[in-house]
């Protein structure tokens, strides 16, 4: 009953309005990653993956993600495809240029394919770990971050987000960058 009267007070507008974005969701395809969880490394480096993150891996991807270190000491989840992106990107640069071949160093040099086990969690290696600053047994926070999950030393995303400025003060930035191309 209350879920009517919640209804009838948005308004038909913006009902329809709400409505569409609901369906437009349903229909998009699956690897992209949302939203922001709290998680934990167990003793073995093992790191469940939320489930909200973990359907939206196509199911042909599922056998084995990539680990990856991320460009901001965090790590990152991504699946083949994504990762052959990133591999393509790097091989197409200029590699007589020594600042291209560090980046591409830098950017694949540790990497791993990581089968999820049978309770949805990755292993995540001891160098990527330590990359990222983590520890067993430290709390983590998982981002979904549009086509790649990030995993971040709750401490370190805390200081990452508080670079910057505010919103506004990013989304400014960014359209001044936009208007320089």
């Amino acid at each position: 009953m209350w879920i009517n009267s919640f209804w009838a007070g948005l308004g038909r507008e913006c009902h329809d309005y709400l409505h569409s974005c609901f369906e437009k969701h349903q229909d998009m395809p699956k690897g992209f990653f949302m939203g922001e969880y709290d998680g934990k490394l167990d003793d073995r480096g093992r790191l469940a993956i939320p489930v909200n993150l973990l359907k939206e891996i196509p199911e042909n991807e599922q056998d084995e993600l990539i680990v990856a270190k991320g460009l901001d000491a965090c790590l990152e989840i991504m699946t083949q495809s994504e990762w052959l992106k990133i591999v393509e990107e790097i091989e197409a640069l200029d590699q007589d240029i020594e600042i291209n071949r560090l980046y591409g160093s830098k950017r694949t040099n540790g990497a791993v394919g990581c089968p999820l086990d049978s309770s949805k969690r990755i292993n995540l290696p001891p160098r990527l770990m330590s990359y990222a600053g983590l520890s067993s047994k430290d709390k983590v926070v998982i981002v979904g971050s549009i086509r790649r999950i990030r995993i971040w030393k709750e401490e370190t995303y805390d200081e990452y987000l508080n670079k910057g400025g505010s919103m506004s003060d990013l989304a400014e930035q960014v359209a001044k960058l936009k208007k320089r191309d």
